[in-house]
Parts: C-alpha cells; structure tokens; sequence
C-alpha cells in the first residue's frame, strides 16, 4: 500500500502546477533504471509539458529506462518534432540505444532527416544505424542524406550503411 502511495504521489509531483517540482520530480526519476509502468505512463505525458526543461528531464528519465514499451518508444519518436534543438537530439540519442525499433518509430526517424541541425541529422542516423534489420525505406534515406552539405551527416550515414550492408552479408 505504502508503494501504491509514492507512486501515486510522484505523479502528482509530475504534474504540480509550478514547473520547477516538475522539473524536479523528472530529474529524480532518471536516477531509476526500472520505473513502474504508472511513472513511465506519466513520463510520457510529460513529454508534451509546456516547458521545455520538463520535457528534456522526461526524455532524459525515460532514455535511463532498461526497457520501454512499444507506447514509450513511440511517445520519444514523437519528440523527435520538437521545436527544441537540445529535446530533439537526445530523444534521437535515447531511441538509439534500441536495436529492434517499432517500424512508426522507424518512419518517424526517418523523416527527422529532413531536421535542418546536424545534431538532430547525426543523431538520427545512429539510432537508424543501431536497427539489426532497416528496411529498404530506411537504407534510401541513409542513401539520399550522402547529399547532406555536412561532413559529420555524411560520415554517420557512411558508418551505418556499412553496418547495414555488413549486416546483410
């Protein structure tokens, strides 16, 4: 009972009126590495907070999850549109730490390619890199991002053909 509680009242704390005890409550939450669905589940609603602080800690505590369920994955890929540089790169960092990516995940990535930051790009492409199977749509945009201007786009999409092409031999 004593648990049921102090989850319940972390989600209260996660979502208090003053982002600053949000904020709070999500940075403390990425100190666990195994979150109760409940806590992930409000995690992931964080994910749309107004504040963009709140949100990077919510991407951040769902990224130092050992697993996330298919409804988590998605909530991160979603991110992936956010208008905040720093939100978008380490969603793309967190969702590159899964090798077996719902194929929506997969599309959302995809289209992140087109993201105008190099960050984002590079970012992007490791976790596309990181898939044990890319689909045929997924090796095309690696593909097509080898006309990207930067060298650091360029060098990653490079890197995860290569693990692709290896992967397939």
């Amino acid at each position: 009972m004593e648990k049921v509680e102090s989850i319940k009242s972390l989600i209260e704390t996660l979502q208090n009126a003053d982002p600053s005890i949000r904020l709070t409550a999500a940075r403390e939450l990425s100190l666990s590495r195994t979150l109760p669905h409940a806590i992930i589940s409000a995690l992931m609603a964080t994910l749309r907070d107004e504040n963009e602080h709140v949100r990077s800690e919510a991407v951040q505590a769902l990224s130092e999850q050992e697993t996330l369920s298919e409804a988590a994955i998605l909530a991160l890929s979603a991110v992936l549109q956010d208008k905040n540089l720093h939100i978008k790169t380490a969603a793309a960092r967190a969702l590159s730490q899964y090798t077996r990516l719902p194929d929506a995940a997969i599309q959302t990535l995809i289209a992140a390619l087109q993201d105008e930051n190099e960050q984002v790009k590079y970012q992007v492409i490791e976790a596309l890199g990181e898939q044990e199977v890319l689909s045929d749509s997924g090796i095309s945009a690696l593909d097509a991002v080898l006309e990207d201007s930067s060298p650091l786009v360029k060098s990653a999409a490079l890197d995860a053909l290569g693990r692709h092409r290896h992967k397939a031999i």
